[in-house]
């Protein structure tokens, strides 16, 4: 009885492998759509990124280019505020040196805004 197949036996086979086949084909559709599903939300994902690093990076360059303008507003100011030059003046000199520190404190107030200005961005930058 080995090794032979009668028509009845033939098409029970041909019919499991039918349904095999197209399940083995349904189940790769379905994961070849989860994959293109996955990339897409890694793509997007990625863009996402890189908007936000982009973002970053300008913010940045925006922080240096601030604190750099800053940075050479005050160099010599403390000097200058810790001067003892006044103890030798002359009336005239003190009221001249007393306009020059009012106008330093106007300046200062001025400069208030930018110091926010680049505390914020660097708040923003944690």
């Amino acid at each position: 009885m080995r090794g032979r197949f009668n028509l009845g036996t033939l098409s029970g086979i041909c019919a499991l492998n039918e349904y095999y086949f197209s399940c083995l084909l349904q189940d790769i559709a379905n994961a070849w759509k989860g994959l293109e599903l996955s990339e897409k939300s890694f793509e997007e994902w990625l863009l996402s990124e890189m908007m936000r690093l982009e973002r970053l990076e300008h913010l940045a360059q925006k922080f240096k280019h601030k604190a750099d303008i800053h940075e050479d507003w005050t160099r010599g100011k403390e000097e200058m505020l810790q001067s003892q030059d006044f103890r030798q003046c002359k009336l005239n000199e003190l009221k001249a040196l007393k306009k020059k520190h009012e106008a330093f404190e106007s300046d200062l107030a001025a400069h208030q805004d930018r110091v926010e200005q680049i505390a914020a961005i660097a708040q923003e930058l944690k």
